[in-house]
């Protein structure tokens, strides 16, 4: 896998300190990309992130400079094009994830079940990844 497209729930456990999804993002020799709205989307939910992974506002700032190391986080302009492709997928969410996809032809790496029901982009879940990689 030259590059993958990350969806914010596998971006969430970047923020688990040992998560084997951390792991996977750091040593893998991989191109992890993922819309700025992603980036909303974990701003969104900085209280959950700190509550659920027992982090302080400072490790949560660190962790999510870190991220940004991992994953680059591509601009609305560079796949606006085929968001109104991407819109016909049930969770209006996704759509910028799937419109990303679309766009470069890449996986999108996701755990969310009802996206693998949609046709337009392939999409694994971290279990198929590890498995794609052994």
């Amino acid at each position: 896998m030259e590059s993958v497209v990350v969806d914010t729930n596998i971006l969430f456990c970047f923020f688990w300190k040992n998560s084997f999804t951390r792991r996977l993002l750091t040593t893998l020799e991989t191109k992890f990309i993922s819309p700025e709205y992603a980036l909303e989307e974990i701003n969104g939910k900085k209280e959950e992130i700190k509550r659920k992974a027992n982090l302080t506002e400072k490790e949560f700032s660190e962790i999510r400079k870190d991220l940004a190391t991992y994953v680059d986080f591509i601009p609305l302009e560079e796949y606006e094009d085929c968001l109104k492709k991407a819109a016909s997928i049930p969770d209006s969410q996704d759509v910028d994830f799937i419109a990303l996809a679309l766009k470069r032809k890449l996986i999108l790496w996701s755990n969310d079940g009802p996206l693998k029901k949609q046709s337009l982009a392939p999409v694994l879940s971290t279990k198929e990844i590890m498995e794609l990689i052994s």
